[in-house]
């Protein structure tokens, strides 16, 4: 179940990460929030 979930983590980081770039920044700060409580 461990690696399942890491490997499902790790793809909506990469999402979120594409979606950040994509955004211009505009919501750079939300993603900066989010990533923090993805890798926390």
């Amino acid at each position: 179940m461990g690696d399942d979930f890491d490997g499902e983590q790790k793809g909506l980081i990469k999402r979120l990460v594409n979606f950040c770039m994509i955004d211009d920044g505009k919501s750079t700060r939300i993603c900066a929030i989010v990533y923090k409580l993805f890798t926390a």
